[in-house]
């Protein structure tokens, strides 16, 4: 019986005691990741693990207890489930809080990467990636790295509510690091790319993007402090929304830790955008 499906079978067996006046609700997380990567052509670094995880939310007359650990031994979600129930009694009580009512089953796709890591394909891809970034741009001397990882989670969640769904999350990455050379000057440049499956990367693409961005740096100067105006290209983007986007959640908002919280009202951002946190998306 997998990790998944043991915890599932202990939760049912402790929902079917749980007190009339008490939800429960049990959540369970395996993650299997397989990380490598290679310098000049050399595989090395080649790693594999896999953790698994369960939390437990307790929610009596509005004050909900959660626990959560790292723990795959037997009888360890009964464990967690004691944790969770102990703390109800040390929060406030917020009407608002809930959960998710009966849906669906949701199931996984067919792709599993945890169990279908295929070292010759994911060379060809790395040795893919550093010839394109070193043909990219004639001052690209040499590749400093590549990457590749590939990562499946999957999910179950079951509560009082009678839900209890399954679902999954495949994902596979690819980074290269690349080094231009001229007139005394070296610059590294960097590019990366997500899919959720092998045919959705294009080694070629991240290996020349990864090549262009270094031979661009080259002779760059720092600029005097000033305001301007400045196109950010979407990896910067990205990176700016990730940093910033704790402030935006409801539960930041809720417990005032929100640099945004003194700004209720007012309009911080262009018209066209529009950010909205639901849990039950």
């Amino acid at each position: 019986m997998s990790l998944l499906s043991a915890g599932r079978a202990e939760a049912r067996q402790l929902l079917a005691g749980a007190l009339p006046q008490e939800a429960w609700e049990f959540y369970f997380r395996l993650t299997d990741e397989w990380r490598c990567e290679q310098t000049q052509g050399r595989l090395e670094n080649l790693d594999a693990k896999s953790v698994f995880g369960v939390a437990v939310r307790c929610l009596v007359d509005g004050r909900m207890g959660f626990a959560y650990r790292r723990d795959a031994r037997p009888g360890a979600v009964t464990e967690v489930l004691a944790e969770a129930r102990a703390l109800v009694q040390q929060v406030e009580a917020d009407p608002a809080k809930c959960f998710a009512a009966a849906d669906a089953k949701l199931t996984a796709p067919a792709f599993n990467p945890s169990r279908s890591f295929d070292r010759t394909r994911v060379k060809d891809l790395l040795d893919r990636a550093e010839t394109s970034a070193r043909q990219a741009d004639g001052r690209v001397r040499r590749t400093q790295q590549a990457g590749y990882y590939q990562r499946r989670v999957e999910h179950v969640l079951v509560n009082s509510l009678g839900t209890d769904l399954t679902w999954c999350q495949d994902e596979v990455g690819l980074n290269v690091a690349a080094l231009a050379e001229a007139r005394g000057d070296s610059q590294l440049g960097e590019a990366y790319a997500v899919a959720a499956t092998l045919d959705g990367l294009s080694p070629e693409t991240v290996g020349s993007e990864a090549g262009l961005k270094a031979a661009r740096l080259l002779g760059a100067e720092v600029l005097p402090t000033g305001r301007r105006d400045v196109v950010f290209p979407p990896t910067v983007v990205a990176g700016i929304l990730e940093a910033a986007f704790p402030a935006w959640s409801a539960q930041a908002w809720q417990r005032g830790s929100s640099f945004l919280a003194p700004h209720a009202g007012e309009c911080l951002a262009s018209p066209a955008v529009s950010l909205v946190d639901d849990a039950l998306l």
